[in-house]
């Protein structure tokens, strides 16, 4: 009766060791399944990364464009002045003595 006994107790602590093993197992598979997330993650991360880093570098690039599109308004703006001005100053030269001589010409009459 003993050995019935001793063979049970030998059965019942090898499926608990065959029920370790599977337990292992599939905590070995989490395991694995966990560093796959967390390198995808990793691989997410440094795409973000990388696209961050890029839109900083164009935010850059467009506000200094921002800059120079101002100050060459700026000059466009005073270059428009200036020609104005030239306009004006032209055709009160040349209209000046034009109305100037009419007027002349019509007190001779």
């Amino acid at each position: 009766m003993q050995i019935v006994n001793s063979v049970r107790d030998i059965e019942e602590k090898f499926q608990d060791i065959l029920l370790l093993k599977k337990n292992v197992q599939i905590i070995s598979s989490l395991f694995e399944e966990m560093t796959k997330i967390v390198n995808e993650q990793n691989e997410a991360m440094d795409i973000i990364e990388e696209q961050t880093n890029s839109a900083k570098n164009k935010l850059k690039e467009g506000n200094k464009n921002l800059e120079e599109a101002k100050i060459y308004l700026e000059k466009e703006r005073t270059n428009k002045c200036c020609f104005l001005m030239w306009l004006i100053m032209s055709f009160s030269a040349i209209l000046i003595p034009i109305i100037l001589a009419i007027l002349n010409s019509n007190r001779i009459f």
